[in-house]
């Protein structure tokens, strides 16, 4: 078994088949796994995978979990749709949420929606369903739809 790692972050292929996996290596030359290279995001012009966003987001007080989304943008070619379930006994607004952002994420990362859920999606084993996040939830409150100011 052979296995390439092309860039500090890139693609895992085993054997010459691409696993569609991303992956970086430590120091130690131990393989970590990044996520899929199907959920990686372009959004003006610089590559990010959802779960560095999530765990950006997840370090505000108020938030429990969330998951983003790639939405089409006009500024950046893809935007950030944020979906965040709040912890048990905090109220805050994705207004109030979009503020919070500001300092933690660079401009064209910050989520151009953020919709407030009761829960994420996940199989019964406890993994995200991106595929099940509601997809109209940008009409419904609690989600933004003005583009992140800078």
């Amino acid at each position: 078994m052979t296995l390439e790692l092309r860039g500090e972050v890139g693609r895992v292929i085993v054997n010459g088949h691409d696993t569609g996996d991303l992956a970086s290596r430590d120091p130690a030359g131990r393989l970590t796994l990044q996520g899929r290279a199907d959920e990686l995001l372009n959004c003006g012009g610089e590559n990010v995978l959802p779960a560095s966003l999530e765990d950006r987001i997840a370090t505000l007080d108020e938030v429990a979990e969330c998951a983003v989304v790639g939405v089409p943008c006009a500024e950046f070619g893809t935007g950030i749709h944020a979906y965040i379930v709040l912890k048990f006994g905090h109220e805050v607004t994705s207004e109030q949420l979009q503020d919070q952002l500001r300092p933690l994420l660079p401009r064209m990362f910050r989520p151009q929606k953020i919709t407030l859920l009761d829960a994420l999606p996940r199989t019964p084993t406890g993994k995200l369903l991106r595929s099940r996040l509601p997809a109209e939830a940008h009409m419904k409150l609690g989600a933004t739809d003005e583009p992140s100011s800078p």
